[in-house]
């Protein structure tokens, strides 16, 4: 599942919530969607205001034939969560994750 051709999405225009399905281009038959959520990734010091990744994106993707879920924050899920629903979707379509 980590091997092979995939759909880089600039996700740089959703701030202060989760990406939704709505904010997904097209596919295209893709089965693995890398995410760019970060215009630069902070490297200098811990920041805990990335985006994350919907559970109902997660299910979205799946539905779509996506195995391969990747974002360039430090977790699907925020950094505040303790249901971790992002990562359970993920866990329940048996994707896998790059993060």
């Amino acid at each position: 599942p980590y091997l092979g051709e995939c759909l880089v999405a600039d996700m740089r225009h959703v701030s202060n919530r989760a990406i939704q399905p709505d904010d997904l281009p097209d596919l295209g038959g893709v089965e693995r969607v890398l995410l760019r959520t970060w215009q630069r990734f902070p490297h200098h010091a811990w920041r805990s205001d990335w985006t994350s990744i919907a559970a109902e994106t997660i299910s979205f993707l799946a539905g779509r034939g996506v195995r391969l879920i990747g974002t360039d924050a430090p977790s699907l899920d925020p950094q505040d969560s303790t249901a971790m629903a992002a990562h359970k979707a993920v866990l329940w379509a048996d994707m896998r994750i790059l993060e």
